[in-house]
């Protein structure tokens, strides 16, 4: 599993988080501390990009949803773009996708937020 942070800018105000491999219960307990990093007043715009992730568990979803919930807490949001087929499938297994704003691409996503 990979989790890269590429955090926001003067001129890009949204976070970008690239995640790789599977996401499941051993890893979403690694990540856990570092994702809940991002939540924090004034940080509220999150794109999580999931073209290289392949797999996705309950436990890798709960993480998702966590972050999800405590960025629209403070105004924010967190949108997913380059979501796979097996994670897309998934998602909409569970009615996630309802939670979830999905994009093609990382900047569609960005877009979306109008930064």
């Amino acid at each position: 599993m990979s989790l890269e942070i590429l955090p926001a800018t003067a001129e890009r105000r949204y976070t970008v988080v690239r995640l790789g491999g599977r996401l499941d219960a051993h890893t979403a307990d690694d990540f856990k501390p570092q994702l809940q990093s991002l939540v924090a007043p004034g940080r509220v715009l999150l794109v999580g990009d999931l073209a290289g992730l392949q797999y996705i568990s309950s436990a890798g979803l709960n993480l998702l949803i966590h972050v999800c919930r405590e960025l629209r807490k403070q105004g924010g949001d967190f949108r997913l773009a380059a979501v796979q087929s097996y994670v897309k499938e998934i998602l909409d297994l569970t009615g996630y996708t309802k939670l979830f704003k999905l994009y093609d691409t990382v900047e569609q996503a960005a877009a979306g937020f109008g930064v």
